[in-house]
């Protein structure tokens, strides 16, 4: 069984990009985590310490991505499927990272990943 639990958009200000004034200045991302866990437990017994708080989730990674200058949304991405694997019941997770304003003309830059626990 295969149940999904998501965050959509999650605005982050944070430094992010190669570029200097990248560095200098925090700009928004927008993070998106889709969660595969089965639900059933928690949902039997209507307990959320049986599924993923996904507010306490949207706050770890908000603090995670403000504490980390990365350069590349790549790397971004990966460690924020390592924490969402390592720290939640997730059995796989999905991570998008969009870019606003990246590229002239454009909605945005964007990179998603998926990965699965090791078991």
């Amino acid at each position: 069984m295969s149940d999904l639990i998501s965050i959509e958009s999650l605005r982050i200000n944070c430094i992010i990009g190669c570029l200097p004034e990248e560095r200098k200045t925090p700009q928004d991302i927008l993070v998106s985590v889709s969660l595969e866990t089965d639900t059933s437990p928690a949902a039997d017994a209507d307990d959320l310490g049986l599924t993923i708080d996904y507010h306490a989730l949207a706050q770890r990674l908000t603090r995670f991505a403000q504490s980390h200058p990365f350069r590349l949304i790549e790397t971004m991405a990966e460690r924020m499927a390592e924490i969402c694997l390592t720290t939640t019941r997730a059995t796989a997770v999905t991570v998008r990272i969009e870019k606003p304003g990246a590229i002239p003309n454009a909605q945005c830059a964007s990179v998603q990943i998926s990965r699965t626990a090791h078991v």
